[in-house]
């Protein structure tokens, strides 16, 4: 169905383009009711195979309750468009975040908000047989892709990570994986605008099953740019480990994985972003997840 149509057959006008890709396209739009709704368009086969991967969760869920988090909900979907209701939400900005007067109360909330989502079981069905089959190696898959195209930074520590990468595959065979969103950043998962749920976005990236540190540590480090630096980010991750001890076969290899899951990301953020102030700080990150005695030292802290 074209633009035009969308917007008559459900009388709703453009209040803001949100994204702009070759891609995809995003709108914020409103209806006669100043009721607000987000369409997204799918301008290619590649996205379209997102499309469907997120309306067929948005579908399993739809009818069930959450105690911790608010999801949107499909008004209408064709070929390449979905539309959503819109979730009004607090602090989905790093400067937000950074500045809110963090509580226990708010730390439990993320937690519990995270654990919850892992706790969703879709139907294998709903996933590529290449998303089930690759979705607790992507990690390290990654990472060595990432090492590869980083000269400067990672040259000198080529042999350390090829061993951190076979120690976390040979992890990735015992521990308990979870349903990841694989995307997590800060804008697609925040407080919702009453403070007593968090909402939850953009499912076009989910994994049957992965690593169930991958969503909460892409959500901190996205919250700032330096590990050295992390205050709320180091009690909502000590809250968060503890809840996964209790759980089965949760926390083989704990070090492994936390430090590759950290160096994934930060050699993610360091390859793509312009900012050289930012890219800094991402580029301190990784000599600190290298640094064996700076590393351990932290991550000792976090599980005592």
């Amino acid at each position: 169905m074209k633009f035009d149509q969308i917007l008559k057959k459900h009388s709703l006008n453009i209040v803001e383009k949100v994204k702009n890709s070759a891609f995809k396209e995003v709108f914020i739009l409103i209806g006669n009711s100043n009721e607000k709704f987000i369409l997204k368009i799918y301008l290619s086969k590649n996205q379209r195979t997102s499309e469907q991967i997120e309306k067929n969760f948005l579908h399993s869920i739809k009818g069930k309750k959450f105690d911790f988090l608010i999801f949107p909900e499909i008004i209408d979907y064709g070929n390449n468009y979905l539309l959503m209701n819109y979730i009004p939400r607090n602090e989905f900005t790093k400067k937000a975040i950074q500045e809110k007067e963090w509580n226990a109360d708010h730390i439990e909330l993320v937690v519990s908000a995270l654990q919850e989502f892992k706790r969703i079981r879709m139907p294998a069905v709903n996933f590529s047989l290449k998303n089930r089959l690759l979705g607790s190696v992507i990690p390290p898959m990654k990472l060595a892709f990432l090492v590869t195209k980083d000269i400067q930074t990672a040259t000198p520590s080529k042999i350390q990570i090829s061993r951190l990468i076979f120690r976390y595959m040979q992890h990735g065979l015992r521990f308990r994986k979870a349903l990841s969103h694989n995307d997590l950043q800060i804008s697609n998962f925040t407080f919702h605008s009453n403070q007593k749920k968090m909402s939850m976005l953009d499912f076009e990236r989910l994994h049957y099953l992965a690593d169930p540190l991958l969503d909460i540590l892409h959500y901190l480090i996205s919250a700032s740019y330096k590990i050295e630096n992390w205050s709320f980010q180091t009690e909502i991750l000590k809250r968060f480990l503890k809840t996964e001890i209790n759980i089965k076969n949760t926390i083989i290899g704990l070090h492994d994985r936390i430090r590759l899951i950290l160096l994934l990301y930060s050699y993610n953020y360091f390859l793509s972003v312009k900012n050289h102030k930012i890219k800094k700080a991402y580029a301190e990150n990784i000599k600190f997840l290298l640094s064996e005695s700076l590393y351990n030292q932290w991550v000792n802290l976090l599980i005592t």
